[in-house]
């Protein structure tokens, strides 16, 4: 099976600020993804990273998780406004709470089955949870997905699976969508 990663095995960076070397790997690993092993389109992917991280507008943003050890890149996710225009096809923006979308959670194949999906999960659920910590006021985030495992984490981590259905036509998928209300922790007086 393989080494388990947890946190402390990953050196997290930001899409904007890794180095060139980083990138041109990570754009590499991206483009090599196939909709049949992977559930993505390799370059049609590509350039719904570079679409997405065009603009620094925090919270958004693309991850990159490697492997401290070795360097290499291990795992991806995204937060993002909108993806694939889901957001505007189910007009989930139109509500004052509404936030964004994580996304884009991707495993090396090759690593599959050692934490990485719960362990990138969790970053960015505490990714998000830091922003609403820091604005103090409660929104939502969606995700959606269609693998069965995801499903699990995201509701371990509090998400509550939502009645719709998203079509992905990219992907040649339907997926299910999820939703969680972040609530501001506000520390006692």
């Amino acid at each position: 099976m393989g080494q388990k990663y947890s946190s402390a095995d990953l050196l997290v960076t930001d899409f904007h600020t890794c180095s060139d070397r980083v990138k041109n790997e990570y754009e590499i690993w991206v483009r090599r993804l196939s909709l049949e092993l992977d559930n993505e389109p390799g370059e049609a992917t590509r350039q719904w990273v570079l679409e997405n991280n065009s603009q620094v507008q925090a919270p958004y943003k693309t991850l990159i998780f490697s492997d401290k050890e070795s360097g290499q890149i291990v795992a991806t996710s995204s937060f993002v406004r909108d993806d694939r225009q889901i957001t505007a096809q189910l007009k989930l923006s139109s509500s004052p709470e509404y936030l964004g979308i994580l996304g884009f959670f991707q495993v090396r194949r090759d690593l599959r089955h050692r934490e990485l999906g719960t362990t990138i999960s969790r970053h960015m659920n505490s990714h998000v949870q830091q922003h609403l910590d820091s604005v103090g006021r409660a929104k939502r985030v969606y995700l959606f997905t269609n693998v069965p495992e995801a499903m699990v984490i995201f509701q371990q981590l509090g998400f509550d699976k939502q009645d719709v259905t998203v079509t992905v036509p990219e992907l040649k998928s339907l997926e299910t969508l999820f939703g969680k209300v972040y609530l501001p922790f506000l520390p006692s007086k």
